[in-house]
């Protein structure tokens, strides 16, 4: 569940805030991460640290876009099943010693190797036996569509043209990690005394619950343009209030700020407020064999009557824009597919969705009775219980709401058991692919709500053969989710925006469309 076509940066606020330390850094972090180990991370908080440790074939700039990581370039065969990626003669190890192809291979094996159990083994599927091996069907990881040329060339063959590939391999499941070191000391191989990584940063110190301290890694390729010394993760929830104190007290040098923060930072001269737009979409997913969701009609009736402004003003409580496509609109070079009604007049929309349902229910006296299942929490339920108050108000539909754990609610999703489930979605990497890919037939659990459609399948099975022109691949998958769109397969809510304060004195933090905030591009400018 892993690119805009304008991506805004509003500084509201540009007043000097409190100096900066001249060679640190202090960002929040949402938890104590479980493991830095990138074929063990499962959060994206992790993947935050990871990511300054870390750097895989490929990487991202600071806005997101993907660019050159520990390879320096590589070139794809006509067909696109074979990538050669030349990885950089003076890539090495925060130890000294040169980062090879044979590295990547190993890591690559350990990924897929299910005596590893990571819970990102999926992502590397489209590798030649990567499934196969994850799932215990093939035993012998040396068959893994990976190999070594020489130590400075690795060749990647694919079970399919995956155009995305670049994009696929910035992700924390592609990252190398050292098999000698790992060896050595097995799970504690990432404690600091003894961790060996190949980022921008290496690991100095791990207070757990508390703090974690990244120092500039010599040794790594361009380390000459890292300006930063110092990285200080302090575990401080984002958006929680102890976050925007810590801020405040200049204890903190970025923070996630929320409704009358955002205000008081604004009085009180803080910062530069940065309001991002970020990939991930808030939907209702549909399940397409489950009572009278069956019937598109209904699902166009109960669309059609979510007032989204209202929902977000009222009780989503953030700046969220409204969503009538499933694709946000921050995806490069590509349109987003909206509902073909979301353009009507709300009062011309409310009589349509009122005659659909009629027509759907013709001989049934009993009102619609509907089942939402979400995971419990203040902010979800007050959400979910609007949007049963809009469908009770213009349909007389009655909702059952249905809250659950988070493992619950997975559990339920996972298992098609529910009617209407609400899905707050964060792409892995910034391409439509990663939205509508798990919507085929053959997706199995992923596929949410059990959505079938064989010219959905086909339009995707199309833009994956559009090796040689990304504009066709896009309008492929544009028209792909047009079926789903019109299908109302999903019932769209919002798009996400995420509020940050940020230190006056801190530049190169960038709005990038997956929330990712290398700090190798950081610099102090001004601090007193």
């Amino acid at each position: 569940m892993i690119c805009r076509i304008a991506l805004n940066i509003f500084v509201l606020v540009t007043l000097a805030s409190t100096a900066l330390a001249a060679s640190e850094v202090r960002l929040p972090l949402d938890f104590n991460p479980g493991s830095i180990d990138p074929q063990k991370l499962s959060e994206s908080h992790e993947f935050l640290v990871a990511e300054d440790l870390f750097e895989g074939l490929t990487t991202i700039s600071a806005s997101g876009v993907v660019v050159p990581g520990t390879a320096e370039k590589w070139e794809t065969s006509a067909d696109g099943l074979t990538w050669t990626f030349h990885l950089r003669s003076d890539a090495k190890w925060s130890n000294g010693l040169p980062v090879t192809a044979s590295d990547f291979v190993r890591s690559f094996r350990r990924e897929v190797n299910p005596a590893t159990a990571s819970p990102s083994a999926a992502a590397l599927e489209p590798i030649i036996n990567a499934k196969e091996i994850a799932s215990g069907a093939e035993r012998d990881p040396a068959l893994l569509g990976v190999r070594a040329i020489g130590d400075h060339k690795l060749e990647i063959r694919l079970n399919e043209p995956t155009p995305w590939l670049p994009l696929l391999l910035t992700h924390f499941a592609a990252m190398p990690t050292p098999q000698r070191t790992i060896d050595e000391f097995g799970d504690q191989w990432t404690r600091p005394e003894h961790i060996v990584s190949n980022g921008a940063y290496r690991l100095g110190a791990w207070t757990i619950g508390n703090e974690i301290t990244l120092v500039r890694n010599p040794y790594y390729h361009d380390a000459a343009s890292v300006q930063v010394e110092t990285i200080r993760y302090i575990v401080s929830k984002a958006g929680s209030p102890d976050a925007f104190a810590r801020f405040q007290a200049a204890e903190l040098d970025v923070a996630r700020v929320t409704g009358k923060d955002i205000h008081i930072a604004e009085q009180q001269h803080l910062g530069n407020l940065v309001v991002q737009r970020e990939l991930a979409t808030t939907f209702l997913s549909v399940h397409f064999a489950r009572g009278e969701m069956a019937d598109e009609r209904i699902r166009r009736a109960l669309s059609m009557t979510v007032d989204r402004e209202r929902l977000i003003e009222d009780a989503a409580q953030s700046f969220g824009l409204p969503a009538y496509s499933l694709v946000s609109p921050v995806m490069r070079g590509y349109v987003p597919q909206s509902a073909t009604w979301a353009s009507q007049p709300p009062i011309a929309r409310l009589a349509a969705a009122r005659r659909l349902l009629a027509e759907a229910r013709v001989g049934r006296s009993q009102p619609l009775k509907v089942q939402l299942t979400f995971i419990a929490n203040e902010r979800n339920r007050a959400q979910m219980t609007a949007i049963a108050q809009m469908w009770q108000s213009a349909l007389e539909v009655d909702t059952e709401l249905v809250g659950l754990s988070g493992k619950e609610f997975l559990q339920r999703v996972a298992a098609h058991d529910f009617e209407l489930a609400a899905i707050g979605w964060d792409p892995d990497f910034a391409d439509p692919w990663s939205y509508l890919a798990d919507y085929r037939s053959d997706s199995g659990a992923a596929n949410f709500g059990a959505y079938a459609d064989p010219l959905f399948d086909h339009l995707l099975n199309q833009s994956k053969r559009a090796v040689k022109s990304s504009a066709q691949r896009m309008r492929f998958l544009e028209a792909a989710e047009r079926r789903l769109v019109d299908n109302e397969a999903v019932i769209p809510l919002r798009f996400g925006v995420i509020d940050f304060i940020v230190n006056a004195h801190l530049k190169g933090w960038e709005a990038s469309p997956l929330a990712r905030h290398p700090a190798r591009y950081f610099r102090i400018e001004g601090a007193r």
